[in-house]
């Protein structure tokens, strides 16, 4: 089954998540990719964030923060790296 017929299928079920939806896109240009691999990554990735931010209020100095936590102190630079 191909990856475009695993989106169509998918895409038909009346509780598909955003996630299942994108998976299946993504595996058009990314037919190796693992989803679990890259689930369990942005898991990963959100605890670390969220402990990192945890004390800032919401707003522009929190969005800044983010930004630098995830790009810099993280390395978060897209989801290619895992592929």
């Amino acid at each position: 089954m191909s990856a475009a017929d695993i989106f169509a299928q998918n895409y038909q079920l009346p509780d598909a998540t955003p996630e299942q939806l994108a998976f299946a896109i993504a595996r058009l240009a990314y037919p190796r990719m693992r989803p679990d691999a890259v689930t369990n990554w942005f898991d990963q990735l959100a605890d670390d964030t969220a402990r990192r931010l945890s004390g800032h209020s919401p707003g522009r100095a929190m969005a800044a923060r983010f930004l630098e936590v995830v790009t810099q102190e993280l390395g978060f630079a897209g989801y290619e790296q895992l592929l």
